[in-house]
């Protein structure tokens, strides 16, 4: 690179000059290399004529100043005159000292650019030559371990994706199943609370009717145990008078039997029937208390035990 940059600083001098191309009129460059060197003399002549003086062409060469080629003529020329050959001669002088400069200076060109050409190649060669130092070798094995791991870790990102996504969509299953599932809790649910419901409403019927039996059985255990003992007074009013009858009018009737109470045996029983059975006919017969054409209801008497209440 250095030999790049000091073929560049040598070059900028010759880019920086004026092309002497530039300085000298290209009839007079051209007609000097090739044929028709008489008719630039015509040409010259000519010009000559109308001018007393030549235009002086500047001529630039490498490593040298500027130097101004200035023709003179030799005198004032008459009508007709030519400048003469010492003219022609300083044009071709001019001439060559320019292709000398061309040459010198395409020379430099193709000298520095096979200089670089050749620095290239060398450059080049050294760095296919030259081996990898242990840092780089170091970063490359580094590089190539990083490498590795992201290559790993990218699969394991991959499986745990895959893993992850077959997760979720067996969750997503479940979930599916669990809200099928708890809908019909819901249902099922909703129709136990209708049937709780109708449970309860029956439920309190059942009991507004077992407090309703409840007071019928009250009042009816009331009137019970009332027509229970107006039973009892009517028995027992009854039975007195009946005693106080057959005692009034079977004066010979044995009642000693009432003095133990109502209870007797089926021989007692018996006899107290037979004793009273006739005795009772005429009483009832005669209180006319059985209707007359009344049915006759055949009495049928079971034997009980004794000590049973009669």
């Amino acid at each position: 690179m250095s030999s790049a940059s000091e073929a560049s600083a040598e070059l900028r001098p010759f880019r920086s000059t004026a092309d002497p191309g530039n300085q000298v009129p290209l009839s007079v460059v051209f007609g000097t290399l090739f044929a028709g060197f008489s008719r630039i003399s015509k040409t010259c002549t000519s010009q000559g004529k109308r001018s007393s003086g030549v235009k002086r062409p500047r001529v630039l060469a490498v490593g040298s100043e500027d130097v101004v080629a200035t023709v003179v003529p030799s005198g004032a020329p008459s009508s007709g005159s030519s400048p003469g050959p010492d003219m022609f001669n300083k044009i071709i002088a001019d001439v060559q000292a320019t292709e000398a400069w061309i040459l010198k200076t395409c020379k430099a060109y193709d000298s520095k650019v096979r200089d670089l050409q050749l620095e290239n190649e060398q450059l080049r060669l050294k760095l296919s030559e030259t081996a990898p130092g242990p840092a780089l070798v170091e970063k490359d094995t580094k590089i190539s371990e990083l490498e590795a791991a992201l290559a790993g870790a990218a699969q394991a990102l991959t499986d745990l994706k895959t893993a992850y996504s077959s997760e979720v969509k067996t969750l997503q299953d479940a979930n599916v199943t669990l809200t099928t599932s708890v809908e019909g809790l819901k249902n099922k649910s909703k129709v136990l609370e209708e049937k709780l419901e109708a449970k309860a409403k029956d439920l309190q019927l059942r009991q507004q009717q077992v407090s309703t039996l409840e007071a019928d059985m009250g009042k009816l255990k009331l009137e019970k145990d009332e027509a229970i003992e107006e039973g009892y007074a009517r028995c027992i009013s009854g039975s007195a008078y009946t005693i106080a009858l057959f005692q009034h009018h079977l004066p010979n009737l044995d009642l000693g039997l009432l003095d133990v109470g109502f209870r007797c045996d089926a021989a007692q029983r018996d006899a107290l029937m037979e004793q009273s059975h006739d005795a009772a006919d005429a009483f009832v017969t005669s209180l006319k208390l059985i209707p007359e054409g009344a049915p006759v209801e055949e009495e049928t008497v079971e034997d009980e035990e004794p000590g049973e209440d009669q």
